[in-house]
């Protein structure tokens, strides 16, 4: 994989370090294997993850880099309404592929979200 074009990318959406908590298995609206439609071609299927998550979903079908990454900030903004962005942080899983983990504040509750971003890491130019 292209990782200094990959570093670069992340820049430019501003990723910060992520310190993560909770189970590690899909839980929430996606939860149980189902498969939910995004903008456009986008498709959430539920997953697992290899860091704690409260939700761990893989982002399919995006046509652009872009649109995949936008696409989290989509699912966060439909499922998690309320809910900001506290840290961020593209992580390469033992199992060779990419998550973006993320963790969300609303109020005093903190909530982890973990996206399997292989597929949309493939769409990247360089």
């Amino acid at each position: 994989m292209r990782f200094g074009t990959m570093m670069s990318g992340l820049a430019l959406i501003g990723l910060t370090a992520c310190t993560t908590s909770g189970g590690g298995t899909a839980s929430g609206p996606t939860a149980g294997g189902t498969e939910t439609a995004g903008p456009g071609k986008i498709r959430y299927v539920a997953t697992t993850c290899p860091f704690a998550a409260d939700v761990s979903l893989k982002i399919t079908q995006a046509s652009s880099y872009r649109e995949g990454i936008a696409a989290e900030y989509d699912w966060i903004r439909r499922n998690l309404p309320g809910w900001s962005r506290d840290s961020q942080a593209l992580m390469g899983g033992p199992d060779g592929r990419s998550y973006d983990v993320l963790t969300l504040v609303k109020g005093s509750q903190k909530k982890t979200v973990c996206f399997d971003i292989t597929d949309v890491w493939k769409l990247m130019p360089g």
